[in-house]
């Protein structure tokens, strides 16, 4: 349980990836150290749910690790947790057919070659493209999908320098068991449930006062390492909130379904359609098979850019029984 005050080498304010790795780095180095979390529950913008009857894992946050990055790939070793290949393949029903599409290399197509001159919106780089119109949907899917972004405002450069720079990778791996099973490998401290409000730092000191559990809380360290949202970050770094308030996150609505047998086809049918027929406009669609069962877990993710974070029941019943009529039961 907390003190009312708390005197650490190092204070770290948010238990998300970076927290919990930063946390873990410096006790590994003998500092001691104080991890704090508004939540109940660590993990950030990766949550893992088991659910009953499901014997997969269904990630409501981050699933994929995109390329092969070395701190990621590092912390699954240590951890003992393998990274899953995935297929790139998908069936896409466009025209009344279905077609195998590599979506990712189709998206790749259109930042073949050096970006040079002025920077502009991806949208505005697209339309100067000349690539079939399947390509032309398919990246623009990937940009609010696989970059929750918007084509009128992501930069077609950064975008390009992505798509051909091996961040993508060649497959898009996921952690055995979800994204908890490496984060829970991370075996630092946590204290839960504490609201930081106020933050004053000076070379060599920072005090923080906030809540916790409630009550009035308070820390002291030379110090602190802040892993917050953008969202969150303007609020306790007054500083810089001009240079944060042109920074943007992707808001993404995510739909996942478990299929009982195995459906696999009719899933990656079912999300595809959905995606590239615009009952979600623009996103991705991937189904995952679990090895061993019969169990399939189908997902679409689509841009929300000012919708809101959740589907509700009525509109995901909808798009299901849309869905159902333009491709059918099994």
């Amino acid at each position: 349980m907390a003190r009312s005050q708390v005197q650490v080498d190092v204070l770290v304010i948010g238990a998300g990836a970076a927290g919990l790795a930063a946390a873990d780095e410096l006790a590994r180095a003998g500092r001691s150290v104080l991890l704090v979390e508004a939540r109940d529950r660590i993990g950030g913008r990766c949550l893992t749910r088991r659910l009953p009857g499901v014997p997969a894992p269904v990630e409501l946050g981050a699933e994929f690790i995109h390329g092969r990055p070395e701190a990621t790939l590092s912390l699954l070793k240590k951890a003992g947790v393998a990274a899953v290949d995935s297929t790139r393949t998908q069936l896409v029903a466009l025209d009344g057919k279905l077609r195998s599409v590599n979506v990712f290399a189709q998206a790749q197509r259109v930042a073949r070659g050096k970006f040079t001159g002025r920077d502009v919106s991806f949208d505005v780089f697209l339309k100067k493209k000349r690539v079939p119109r399947l390509t032309r949907t398919l990246a623009t899917m990937m940009v609010q999908g696989f970059d929750a972004a918007d084509p009128r405002k992501a930069s077609a450069r950064e975008i390009v320098e992505e798509w051909t720079g091996g961040g993508l990778g060649a497959s898009q791996p996921r952690p055995w068991g979800g994204y908890a099973s490496l984060l829970d490998s991370l075996a630092v401290p946590v204290q839960l449930q504490t609201v930081v409000k106020r933050l004053r730092w000076k070379r060599g000191s920072v005090e923080v006062e906030g809540l916790f559990r409630g009550g009035p809380w308070r820390a002291w360290a030379p110090r602190v390492v802040i892993t917050v949202p953008i969202g969150v970050l303007p609020s306790l770094v007054k500083e810089k909130r001009a240079a944060l308030s042109k920074l943007e996150s992707g808001p993404v609505i995510r739909v996942a379904l478990a299929f009982r047998e195995t459906q696999l086809l009719w899933g990656i049918v079912l999300f595809t359609f959905i995606v590239a027929t615009g009952l979600l406009v623009g996103g991705e669609g991937w189904a995952v098979l679990i090895p061993g069962t019969s169990t399939a877990i189908a997902a679409a993710a689509q841009s929300a850019q000012g919708i809101g974070f959740a589907v509700p029941i009525d509109v995901a019943a909808d798009i299901m029984a849309q869905a159902r009529a333009k491709v059918g039961t099994a």
